[in-house]
């Protein structure tokens, strides 16, 4: 019977040893709420540094394209940064709803769909050389000289004009000096 109490209590010992094991002291807490701070703090500096690596990327991104689309003259350089705003602001709106032809209802993201509308804007200013390598041609000239609607180019002056750029080039004068040579 001794021998049956003593097991008991020894019992009882283990789960009291077991039940002190399992519950920590107020100084593993404060250390396990140290480490969890410290935790905490490094993954909201690194979820910081990857939205500032995102928004970069994202500004990157815009102004490529928006440089690339001023070089091909869709766009005006006097609306880049006007552009850039706008389109850095519809990133964050999301998706709009529309139908195409009254009948369809379509979803596409905002920003995505005003990248799309841009792209395909009329080209508004040309960049390239528009004139022929012979610029003196009489024929170009008179082909291609900006008129009203409803007016017509007097030949014989234009003759006269191309007669007196001609001399100004050939003899590097200005065009007063050679229309006033060659009316001599």
């Amino acid at each position: 019977m001794e021998q049956d109490q003593e097991e008991k209590k020894t019992e009882q010992d283990k789960e009291t040893n077991k039940d002190k094991e399992t519950v920590p002291t107020k100084e593993e807490l404060e250390q396990k709420q140290q480490e969890l701070q410290a935790l905490e703090t490094q993954l909201a500096k690194r979820e910081e540094k990857i939205n500032n690596q995102e928004s970069a990327n994202k500004k990157n991104r815009i102004t490529q394209l928006v440089d690339q689309l001023i070089k091909e003259g869709r766009i005006l350089p006097r609306d880049r940064e006007g552009i850039m705003a706008l389109m850095d602001r519809l990133q964050e709106s999301g998706v709009i709803e529309f139908s195409e032809g009254g009948t369809e209802q379509k979803n596409s993201e905002a920003a995505s769909y005003f990248e799309s509308f841009i792209k395909r804007l009329p080209v508004q200013v040309e960049f390239a050389e528009t004139t022929p390598d012979n610029k003196n041609d009489l024929s170009y000239n008179t082909l291609h000289y900006p008129t009203p609607r409803g007016y017509q180019v007097d030949q014989d002056g234009l003759a006269a004009h191309n007669k007196i750029l001609s001399y100004a080039k050939s003899h590097d004068i200005d065009y007063l000096t050679a229309a006033l040579s060659i009316d001599k």
